[in-house]
């Protein structure tokens, strides 16, 4: 399933703080923030924490060319786009009363699916669900379609 624009807006919109020690696998999808096209990373230099002078690696199709080609770049121009599995990580972490899948996915059902942390919510992603939850459950903000506040 891809990524919708509104999910990609709102990963772009994440305050820094958000992304402190992220951890960077082969495979994760991420978002260049020169150029807002979406990339997938083939691997990262010493990928235990975050750091600006650290490098990623991703396939770059180029027309011209018609092959594909690895591109470096900085991490500092790259944002992660978290999958669920990873936004459910942060939030076990982050509210450690919390502390299994079962009871973090009928919380985000109680207050997301059921309850109103989410407004319109029939035209959202589970992505944008899920971040909101997180950012909401986390970080005390709200996604007013522009911006967190």
């Amino acid at each position: 399933m891809g990524i919708s624009d509104e999910y990609k807006k709102m990963v772009l919109s994440l305050p820094d703080e958000f992304f402190e020690g992220w951890e960077w696998s082969t495979g994760d999808k991420a978002v260049n923030v020169l150029n807002n096209r979406r990339i997938v990373v083939l691997w990262v230099t010493n990928p235990d924490k975050w750091k600006t002078e650290r490098y990623a690696a991703y396939y770059n199709y180029h027309p011209s060319f018609s092959k594909e080609v690895f591109t470096k770049i900085k991490l500092c121009d790259i944002r992660p786009i978290p999958s669920q599995e990873q936004l459910q990580k942060m939030v076990i972490s982050s509210l450690n009363y919390y502390s299994n899948d079962f009871l973090i996915s009928k919380l985000f059902i109680s207050s997301v699916i059921e309850g109103d942390l989410v407004e319109n919510i029939e035209n959202k992603t589970l992505d944008e669900m899920w971040l909101e939850f997180v950012m909401f459950m986390v970080y005390e903000k709200r996604w007013d379609g522009e911006k967190w506040i």
